[in-house]
């Protein structure tokens, strides 16, 4: 599930919308979605978002109607659409577009080994998304609030989940407004030559 409802004020434009590298910034999160192969990919956006791309017949669409009630409300649309039908969901942020397949997929891969409900992104201090969530979560899960988003219900369950570390902190490069997207150019070619994205 790629979330991607968030109203950009930062970036001052749909940031997801903006061209990066010859592709729409959008499109690298769900390329890895669906490259990781683990699952259906669904992308939850506002009303207002076009993600019209040469994925669009390969992911679903699911359309948050209050994305300024914050994350968690994309959240809880998503998996208020996705839980009587799947028995765990892998959470990625749209802004996020470096996360590699691999990692997405190995997250999935660690769950179904380890028999946690929760395996969640590691690196350094930091950890968060992207995330993986057994169904037993999902209750809790829509009825979140605010933008606490996932992050909140990891700390609160450290005890039945596992953390994977990322090799870069680079990856999770969260680009948020314009300063972020510099720094994102200067560090694309390094990762993308690792061919890891």
């Amino acid at each position: 599930m790629v979330l991607a409802a968030g109203l950009s004020k930062r970036f001052g434009d749909n940031k997801l919308l903006q061209y990066f590298k010859g592709r729409r910034m959008i499109e690298y999160s769900i390329s890895s979605a669906i490259n990781a192969d683990v699952g259906d990919v669904f992308v939850v956006t506002s009303r207002s978002t076009d993600i019209e791309t040469s994925y669009s017949h390969l992911i679903t669409r699911i359309v948050n109607a209050s994305p300024e009630a914050g994350i968690a409300s994309s959240i809880s649309a998503g998996i208020s659409r996705i839980s009587r039908s799947y028995d765990s969901c892998i959470i990625m942020l749209a802004d996020q577009p470096f996360v590699p397949t691999k990692h997405i997929r190995a997250l999935y891969e660690i769950a179904r080994r380890e028999k946690v409900g929760i395996v969640y992104t590691k690196c350094q201090n930091w950890y968060g998304n992207p995330a993986y969530f057994d169904s037993r979560y999902f209750r809790f899960m829509q009825s979140m609030t605010g933008d606490s988003g996932a992050k909140s219900m990891i700390s609160d369950n450290f005890h039945d989940s596992r953390y994977l570390d990322i090799i870069d902190c680079r990856y999770l490069i969260d680009i948020d407004n314009q300063h972020d997207l510099k720094n994102a150019e200067a560090i694309y070619d390094e990762l993308f030559l690792r061919g890891s994205i």
